[in-house]
């Protein structure tokens, strides 16, 4: 399903949905138990409305009275009665969240991303699920959710667990539009369902987040058209769309760059660490452009130090450069961010994140790295680089314990950086059918 950029889908699973379209689906090779979404799942009391997009680019708002199979009825103001509509004329469902009740699920400490097999090898249509990593046994990885309650995947459908720990972050959104300030004449930056959607105009927002001088930045970053970002990192003002001091960091496509600017001045270029090799190695790289033709999104971490002028840019898990800056003037800059759009494409931007960076650079390929071990088990990768080979087994007061050839061991969740599950000789790919939809939660 394709639809507007700015049109994010919104789907609740609510008690229609889920007699209608999930419990229908039990008998099917499905990753997710429709048993256990079924149980997980509470009836609402709370009325289904939304906006209805449908295939000719007309747009219907109103309340959803009956969902089925086949058809929705919409009861609305501007009608008379209410209007059946044929889901195969639908487009995209997005759905008001007013009076949606949080489903219970406590917070937690970390958040587990399941990275589903593609779907009748579909490229780059992995699905993912995600929530708190609550216990992994011989075919289920079970997680505990806040859409769902706790559901269970079929390990035979996930190709790799992402761990991500929420703990110790010094900053976690975006959470609204007026948490930035606007530094262009006009507000083009919008917020929607925990994103920020700029890029159609040219638009400058700040914050001060308070960066420490070694700190780590992450974010999701996707497209419509063309892969265009500009960062102003450890900018001295944010309240100026041109800081006295700041570098400057252009993300365009799988290419990078960052200039110095100190006193209002450009300053320099940092040099860049990639380019150095390509000059020694005298050979030409091949265009790194190729492989992202086809891409619209891209998850971005940004090791960096303000003392030592050091800034290391991963792209997808996988290091896109290392800039060095050969005089770095730490007492020059500031802790405040700024997003810089363009007009050039549609772009958003979600789970942002900023925290303390303890000097490690991660493994640059986990999949070169999760090679090296050789044995039966899981193959889990700490945040400190080191790997290990055993059998997961439950997990109690966010203690994971996993029984290795030399001993068992308790790993905190929060260590863990993924866990790899591609040896499993029980791997299947999800099936896809004409029936299927796709939903996307707020968070």
């Amino acid at each position: 399903m394709n639809s507007s950029f700015s049109k994010i889908s919104l789907i609740k699973l609510s008690s229609i949905l889920c007699a209608a379209s999930l419990c229908a689906q039990q008998d099917n090779p499905l990753p997710v138990e429709g048993e256990q979404v079924a149980q997980a799942v509470k009836p609402s009391e709370t009325k289904l409305a939304g906006t209805i997009y449908l295939l000719s680019g007309d747009s219907i708002s109103g309340t959803i009275s009956q969902w089925d199979k086949d058809y929705l009825v919409v009861t609305s103001s501007d009608f008379v009665d209410p209007v059946k509509f044929a889901t195969e004329k639908i487009l995209t469902i997005e759905l008001d969240d007013h009076g949606i009740t949080d489903m219970g699920a406590g917070p937690n400490q970390d958040e587990t991303t399941l990275i589903i097999n593609n779907r009748n090898n579909q490229l780059g249509q992995n699905e993912t699920i995600k929530g708190g990593f609550s216990n992994i046994d011989e075919t289920h990885v079970t997680l505990n959710t806040t859409y769902a309650g706790e559901i269970k995947v079929l390990k035979k459908f996930i190709t790799k667990m992402e761990i991500d720990s929420k703990k110790g972050y010094l900053y976690l959104g975006p959470n609204s539009i007026d948490e930035w300030q606007n530094n262009s004449i006009k507000q083009t930056w919008e917020y929607t369902n925990n994103s920020l959607i700029g890029g159609v105009t040219a638009g400058n927002i700040a914050q001060d987040l308070g960066t420490p001088d070694e700190a780590t930045l992450s974010f999701d970053l996707s497209w419509k058209e063309d892969e265009y970002l500009t960062l102003y990192l450890f900018s001295s003002d944010h309240e100026q769309s041109d800081p006295d001091n700041y570098y400057k960091l252009e993300l365009r496509r799988e290419n990078c760059l960052i200039t110095k600017y100190v006193d209002g001045r450009q300053v320099s270029h940092l040099s860049s660490e990639r380019m150095l090799e390509m000059q020694n190695r005298f050979r030409i790289e091949p265009n790194r452009l190729r492989s992202s033709e086809k891409e619209l999104h891209a998850r971005y971490e940004i090791f960096m130090s303000k003392t030592k002028g050091e800034f290391h840019i991963f792209r997808n898990g996988t290091k896109l450069d290392k800039l060095i800056d050969s005089n770095p003037q730490a007492n020059k800059f500031g802790s405040a961010l700024h997003l810089i759009s363009g007009d050039r494409t549609p772009i958003r931007i979600k789970n942002l994140s900023l925290s303390n960076w303890s000097g490690h650079i991660p493994s640059a390929v986990d999949a070169e790295t999760f090679a090296k071990a050789k044995g039966e088990g899981e193959r889990i990768l700490l945040k400190n680089g080191d790997i290990l080979l055993g059998k997961i087994g439950k997990i109690v007061e966010g203690l994971m314990t996993v029984e290795t050839i030399y001993a068992p061991l308790r790993i905190p969740i929060i260590r863990m950086r993924s866990v790899d599950l591609t040896g499993s000789n029980l791997k299947e790919e999800p099936l896809m059918y004409e029936s299927d939809v796709k939903c996307w939660f707020k968070d």
